[in-house]
C-alpha cells in the first residue's frame, strides 16, 4: 500500500482485524466521530467508553471460556438527530490522540 500510495478504508466493529491490518483507527457511534488514533495507541488505551465496549466484545480464543461482553444499551435512531454521547471542552470534537483532527 505504500509503495504504490494507496489507501484502503475497512468498516468494521471486529478491533481484532483493525489491531491486525490498520495503522490508525477512528470509532464511530450513530454517525459520530468518538475517537481517532493510532492503532497502537487506541488498541491498548481506549478513551471512549464506546471504543472500550467494542475491544471487550471480541472473545479470546486463549483464555477462560466466559459470557460475551455487550455494549449496553440501544443504536439511537438514525433518523433523529444524535445528541453527544458526552460533552467534549469547547473547541473539541473528537478525542484524538494527534494534532490532527477530523472536521466534525
Amino acid at each position: 500500500e505504500k509503495q504504490i500510495e494507496m489507501t484502503r478504508i475497512m468498516i468494521t466493529h471486529d478491533m481484532s482485524v483493525v489491531a491486525t491490518v490498520c495503522d490508525r483507527v477512528v470509532v464511530m457511534y450513530a454517525g459520530r466521530v468518538m475517537e481517532v488514533g493510532s492503532v497502537r495507541e487506541v488498541i491498548p488505551q481506549p478513551r471512549h467508553p464506546y471504543t472500550k465496549g467494542l475491544i471487550q466484545s471480541y472473545p479470546m480464543l486463549r483464555a477462560p471460556k466466559e459470557d460475551l461482553k455487550v455494549i449496553p444499551g440501544v443504536m439511537p435512531s438514525l433518523s433523529q438527530r444524535v445528541a453527544p454521547l458526552f460533552s467534549y471542552p469547547s473547541g473539541v470534537s473528537t478525542t484524538s490522540r494527534s494534532s490532527k483532527r477530523l472536521k466534525a
